[in-house]
C-alpha cells in the first residue's frame, strides 16, 4: 500500500527537527509503506515508532 502523501510530509518535518531531544530520522519501506519513526539519545538509545 503506498505512503499517503501527507504521511510523507508529517515523517520529513518529524526528521527534519532540530532540537536538543537527539536525532531524528523517518523511513519509508518501499514495499509497504509503512513509515518508521526513529529518534537516537545522546547515548545512541534508540525509540522507533511505526505510522499504520
Amino acid at each position: 500500500m503506498p505512503a499517503k502523501f501527507q504521511d510523507i510530509i508529517t515523517a520529513f518535518e518529524f526528521a527534519n527537527t532540530n532540537g536538543d531531544m537527539g536525532e531524528f530520522r523517518a523511513f519509508v519501506c518501499k514495499q509497504t509503506g509503512n513509515i518508521f519513526y526513529q529518534r537516537l539519545h545522546g547515548r545512541g538509545r534508540v525509540q522507533r515508532r511505526t505510522a499504520r
